[in-house]
C-alpha cells in the first residue's frame, strides 16, 4: 500500500510540473507573438514631399496614389492635417485642398519621418474612430 501511495504522489507531482511548464510555454509564446502582431513597423523612407503651401492648398510631390479621390491624413514630424479634394494634378505633383490642420504648422519641404509620413494617403477613419491629441 505504501508503494502505491508513493507512485501516485510522484505521478501527481510530474503532472503538475508538466502542466505548469505547458502553461508557461503557451503564455510566453502568446506574449512573443502578440508583440509581433501589435507593434507597427516604422520605416523611414516615404517617397512624398510637400513642395508648396498656399492658403488652404498644399502641393505634394511623388507617389502614384496621391491623386486618388477621398480625404486623407497628411502627417509630418511636428503635426498632421487632413487633405480633401484634388484641385490640380501635374507632372509628378498633386495640389489638394487642406480641410483641417489638426496639429502643428504645415509648410513646404516637409519630409516624411515614418510610413505615416508626409503625404501618407490613408483613408480618413469614421468620426467614431478619430481621436485628437
Amino acid at each position: 500500500m505504501r508503494r502505491t501511495t508513493r507512485w501516485r504522489r510522484r505521478l501527481l507531482w510530474t503532472l503538475a510540473v508538466v502542466v505548469v511548464l505547458a502553461v508557461a510555454a503557451v503564455g510566453g509564446a502568446g506574449w512573443y507573438y502578440s508583440g509581433l502582431v501589435i507593434d507597427p513597423v516604422h520605416t523611414s523612407g516615404y517617397p512624398l514631399e510637400v513642395t508648396a503651401v498656399s492658403g488652404d492648398q498644399v502641393t505634394i510631390k511623388g507617389g502614384a496614389d496621391t491623386a486618388a479621390p477621398g480625404t486623407y491624413g497628411l502627417t509630418w514630424a511636428d503635426g498632421n492635417a487632413l487633405v480633401g479634394q484634388v484641385i490640380a494634378a501635374g507632372a509628378g505633383t498633386v495640389t489638394r485642398k487642406v480641410t483641417e490642420v489638426v496639429h502643428g504648422e504645415l509648410r513646404p519641404e516637409c519630409t516624411p519621418t515614418s510610413t505615416a509620413g508626409c503625404g501618407a494617403t490613408r483613408p480618413r477613419p469614421p468620426p467614431a474612430c478619430r481621436t485628437r491629441t
